[in-house]
């Protein structure tokens, strides 16, 4: 991901953010373009999906170490 190039990505990509949904629950998976780094998963249950806080709170799980989201 990261030595992707084409004329509006210049940099390549930090990461990626995938999901599925299995059993009433909504799986966001953050994936890094840092080949060392794991990937991170976060769920959601179908009945917090509507709740801003919790959506929120398992986006920030999924993607915790992209290094986008990093200070460096």
């Amino acid at each position: 991901m990261k030595s992707y190039r084409d004329p509006k990505h210049q940099r390549g990509f930090d990461g990626a953010l995938l999901y599925d949904v299995q059993n009433g629950s909504l799986k966001l998976y953050g994936i890094s373009a840092w080949p060392k780094e794991k990937i991170h998963r976060a769920d959601i249950k179908a009945a917090d999906w509507d709740n801003k806080g919790k959506f929120r709170l398992a986006m920030c799980r999924a993607m915790a170490e992209m290094p986008v989201i990093q200070t460096r």
